[in-house]
């Protein structure tokens, strides 16, 4: 079976848009200038800050209750927080050119019982504290700083399904959520105009929870703040794909954006805060699964839904996880794997921003092309699982003159790889049932 491509170098399609966020920065816990080196690389244009603490054992950070340690102290003192590990986390982040979304909340919870997964007993207070964490880093408050920090997450997954002692991230019903939102909300944008506020990232957008309170929470809380006119500068949700559905995630931006139009946050933007492929759940397939989270299939994915993202209404996507050395990291057990390459592959086509005409006629087999200065041009490649065998890709309009290939796959990690060229096509050799990237740069 042969695939076929094509790019016009000279027709306009926009811009490449940098959609390439995640979640966690280098891990703090040990000594790692490898890994910082490596993320800084990645151009990571903005980090999301969930489930720092669990990637970095042993320290107190982001988390509220990590920096507020005690719930019956004077929020008001600023002797009563701690902020000296997640300033430098935040610090190791900024330095590695990366924005901040800031999560407000506690990370996932497995244990039984839940500790940190409640509704605040005095959410006034739980708010001060929240105001209080955006004034040591925007507003020098106790030491702090002036970082502007734009993108204040107010918690996590209200609606997640959890297991039988309910939910991993919050322990209360929607009426709750929604109060706490409102409280915290009001009182940030009040004291801080120029923040974006939002929330919540949402378990799904089409909630398949057993329990059913949980399907309608989503739509009861966006119901709840056009009622109360909250601001809601940002809208944020998961979607983990699987094999049966690899790219459903790519159409959820345009639903999002009807769903919230419709609601009349039709200036509301879209954030996908966490996303991955995953073929299935546990430690063992993580260590050693034929198409792990940091596999070649896992960055085929990745590079295939930034491609096709380029086309809808997201405003920004927070892979997860870019840092840390998880199982979902590209850094898993210390190891380099080819989800990084795959990111650095995107990283290069950004350098290329003006965005060019390219197609191709097979749905697991997306291209995106764009020209830089001087009449350098880059195109990315992304074959995910295709039954090719290879890929015809032609040029229309101006002709590439010096080019080099590279590719990631199985044991290539993004290395210059042999092309045959014959007068306007390239002829690049895919591997039939598996995945590979194909990064081009030349002059036209």
């Amino acid at each position: 079976m042969i695939s076929h491509l094509k790019v016009n170098l000279a027709q306009s399609a926009g811009l490449i848009r940098r959609l390439n966020g995640g979640n966690l920065g280098p891990n703090i816990n040990h000594d790692n200038p490898e890994m910082e080196k490596r993320f800084r690389e990645l151009e990571v244009p903005i980090t999301r800050l969930h489930d720092a603490p669990l990637a970095n054992p042993g320290m107190r950070l982001v988390d509220i209750h990590h920096i507020f340690g005690s719930r019956y102290a004077d929020e008001q003192d600023e002797h009563n927080y701690y902020f000296d590990q997640t300033d430098h986390y935040l610090d190791t982040i900024r330095r590695c050119g990366s924005d901040i979304m800031y999560r407000l909340g506690c990370s996932i919870e497995f244990s039984r019982p839940r500790y940190n997964a409640k509704p605040p007993e005095d959410m006034e207070k739980w708010s001060n504290i929240c105001l209080n964490i955006v004034r040591h880093y925007n507003d020098g408050w106790a030491n702090g700083h002036h970082w502007n920090i734009r993108y204040w997450e107010v918690w996590n997954e209200p609606d997640d399904s959890g297991d039988n002692n309910g939910s991993y991230m919050w322990q209360g019903n929607c009426e709750q959520f929604c109060r706490l939102y409102e409280t915290t909300a009001k009182k940030l944008k009040k004291a801080f105009p120029e923040l974006k506020i939002g929330a919540a990232s949402f378990w799904k957008l089409h909630n398949n929870a057993e329990d059913p309170a949980r399907h309608t929470f989503m739509r009861e809380f966006l119901e709840y703040c056009r009622e109360k006119r909250l601001p809601l500068d940002f809208f944020s949700w998961h979607r983990y794909s699987s094999p049966e559905l690899p790219f459903d995630l790519i159409d959820e931006p345009a639903e999002a954006r009807k769903m919230l139009d419709g609601l009349g946050f039709t200036n509301t933007e879209l954030h996908n805060t966490e996303w991955h492929y995953m073929h299935q759940w546990g430690t063992p397939y993580y260590v050693n699964g034929e198409h792990a989270p940091g596999s070649i299939t896992a960055a085929a994915h990745y590079t295939s839904v930034l491609t096709a993202w380029q086309d809808t209404p997201l405003d920004m996507g927070y892979f997860y996880t870019i840092g840390g050395n998880g199982a979902f990291s590209p850094f898993y057990l210390a190891r380099v794997l080819p989800l990084y390459y795959g990111m650095k592959a995107f990283t290069e086509i950004t350098r290329y921003p003006e965005r060019r005409q390219a197609g191709s006629d097979l749905e697991n087999l997306r291209i995106l092309a764009g020209v830089g200065s001087g009449n350098s041009f880059g195109v990315l490649i992304s074959s995910f699982r295709t039954e090719s065998e290879k890929a015809l890709l032609k040029f229309e309009g101006p002709q590439p003159g010096a080019c080099q290939f590279f590719r990631v796959d199985r044991e290539r990690k993004l290395e210059e790889f042999a092309v045959e060229r014959s007068g306007d096509t390239f002829t690049l050799p895919l591997i039939p049932g598996d995945s590979c990237i194909y990064l081009m740069k030349g002059t036209f």
